[in-house]
């Protein structure tokens, strides 16, 4: 996490400056400013984090400082003042400011601080993750044309690398599962900077196949630094695969792209989506076609759950299988992917709610039926049903009166 440190008392920024390296945390003190203007040209070329900023600064005030990198949202702002007037207090409410620490600032209370700060970055980046994965898998399953491949690579401007984890195993489905989640939580729970960069999202993600792909998408700045973060993680990935590697049951991590467009990246995974596929089917017609009940329990916890965020992976937890077995078992037997049948479910319902209920929000539908974004799932139910939800709600209305 990259911070910078603005006071124009040179004594105080080194007192500040000690107090965080003796913190032992996960931290870089990227810059030092002596004045508000000097801070804001700064922040444009660093980037920080986390920013420690006085508010009585020659040239430009530690809160007109704020204003002026309003743009940065991501920044965590800590005020640093000799001064605990109430109108200060006020303003730095106004401004979201995270923290206001008193001078002299002691080793505990900007402990205390920053401890809060890194547990709100790591819930915030959690969040920011979960949507990533959400939008790839959003496009790369449920938006077959150019015209939206177009629309959200425009929209998300970031440089993605991705990695593939492929398992040659010959165990039984209930064991080879367990190796394979065992694994994945191993590899979900790695910790390390990257965790705690604005710069970088991380996503980890189930495919219908059943293979697990781990997507790094950074921002263009710092892209030296940032593809360091990820060489290191990709070395603690190899040593979770070389810990859970048992005869029979192989790991093998392959590299499927590097610093590439959101649409080159959706392009080729699509591609490794419809070899791993193929593979797989061939694979289940040579053996057997699996346990009659197995999609039938499968489809009863879709039922159940739709309302939910769940995925196969999710599923094959639940049923003891691997995910690549039961996503090519479910393709066969149903003849659509799970993940489009898991949209047609939602969509269904969603029908459903809005004839019974003309007077439901949009955002409610969207949430009773698994969908966090309105936006989302309106763009889904448009690409499914050729109107808009609230058109049909308004028709249902009509109808009824």
């Amino acid at each position: 996490m990259k911070i910078i440190i603005a006071d124009d008392e040179r004594l105080a920024r080194a007192n500040v400056r000690s107090m965080l390296e003796e913190l032992e945390l996960p931290l870089q003190i990227v810059g030092e400013a002596k004045d508000g203007a000097e801070l804001v040209e700064l922040i444009a070329m660093d980037q920080p984090d986390i920013v420690f900023v006085d508010i009585r600064m020659p040239v430009m005030d530690g809160f007109k400082a704020i204003r002026n990198a309003v743009c940065y949202e991501y920044i965590q702002w800590v005020i640093i003042s000799g001064y605990s007037d109430f109108s200060y207090a006020q303003q730095a409410i106004k401004l979201q400011v995270a923290d206001y620490l008193l001078k002299p600032v002691d080793p505990d209370s900007l402990g205390k601080c920053l401890n809060s700060l890194l547990e709100k970055q790591r819930k915030k980046t959690a969040i920011l993750n979960r949507e990533l994965e959400r939008q790839i898998m959003s496009v790369l399953y449920l938006s077959r044309s150019e015209d939206e491949l177009n629309d959200a690579s425009q929209s998300i401007h970031r440089n993605y690398s991705a990695y593939v984890l492929k398992v040659d195993d010959h165990l039984p489905p209930h064991e080879s599962h367990q190796r394979f989640q065992g694994m994945m939580d191993e590899i979900d729970k790695l910790e390390g900077d990257w965790e705690l960069s604005m710069n970088v999202r991380r996503a980890i993600l189930i495919m219908p196949s059943g293979e697990a792909v781990v997507i790094f998408a950074l921002q263009e700045a710092n892209t030296q630094m940032l593809h360091k973060l990820i060489q290191k993680f990709t070395l603690e990935m190899e040593r979770v695969a070389e810990h859970h590697r048992r005869p029979g049951f192989l790991v093998h991590i392959e590299r499927l792209a590097h610093s590439i467009s959101f649409k080159d990246l959706v392009q080729r995974l699509r591609l490794a989506q419809d070899k791993a596929e193929e593979q797989l089917g061939a694979v289940l017609s040579a053996e057997d076609q699996g346990p009659p009940d197995l999609i039938q329990r499968t489809v009863q916890y879709i039922d159940r759950w739709y309302t939910e965020d769940i995925g196969i992976g999710q599923i094959a937890n639940e049923l003891g299988v691997t995910p690549n077995y039961l996503s090519s078992l479910f393709h066969r037997k149903q003849g659509v992917t799970f993940m489009k049948y898991l949209t047609s479910t939602r969509m269904n319902k969603a029908k459903e709610i809005l004839q019974d209920d003309p007077q439901i929000r949009i955002s409610q539908v969207a949430q009773q039926v698994g969908y966090y974004s309105t936006r989302h799932f309106t763009r889904l139910f448009v690409e499914y049903y050729q109107c808009y939800p609230s058109e049909l709600r308004d028709q249902s209305q009509q109808t009824k009166s």
